[in-house]
């Protein structure tokens, strides 16, 4: 069964559209949702993409998740891994679909984060991500749209790596 936020973030890739250097989105239901959730124009918008995805499913929600992917890690509420503990484990077994993976950009507060489809063979994921292009040569932490992207599961570089992946996690109604 995929879960609820991921199949919100599946609806708008290949859909959703930016206009603009981070100025606003060819879908203007989605921009009043990312301005609700906490995105002004000129920001940076994959961590709102996620958050608007896990806030339309339900999905518990960190009062201090905002634009910065990283954040997504440090208050994390659901089981988190690390790229260490996912590289040492059966990554298989501990990648699910609609998990979050964080990324960093060196030890800066500058991130991206996506959101697990499927994971592959060969220490490979499809994410649903936004902010990102479409293709491997446009900016991949400052795109114009959502997208699903092919990405290698490892350290990365110096540049760039992968901080982890966490479980999302909703209330239990009984």
């Amino acid at each position: 069964m995929i879960p609820k936020h991921l199949e919100i973030a599946l609806s708008y890739t290949g859909k959703l559209k930016e206009i603009g250097n981070n100025q606003g989105w060819n879908d203007k239901e989605f921009e009043k949702l990312a301005i609700q959730a906490g995105w002004r124009k000129g920001c940076s918008w994959c961590a709102f993409f996620i958050k608007i995805c896990l806030m339309l499913a339900g999905a518990k929600i960190h009062k201090k998740w905002a634009g910065l992917a990283r954040d997504y890690w440090t208050y994390a509420i659901g089981k988190k891994y690390t790229i260490t503990e996912i590289l040492n484990g059966n990554y298989k077994e501990i990648l699910k679909p609609g998990m979050l993976v964080i990324y960093q950009k060196g030890d800066s507060e500058k991130g991206h984060i996506g959101m697990i489809k499927e994971v592959l063979d060969g220490y490979k994921m499809l994410l649903a991500e936004g902010n990102t292009s479409n293709s491997d040569k446009g900016s991949q932490d400052n795109g114009d749209v959502a997208t699903i992207k092919n990405r290698p599961i490892s350290r990365g570089t110096l540049a760039w790596h992968i901080l982890g992946a966490v479980e999302v996690e909703y209330e239990i109604i009984s």
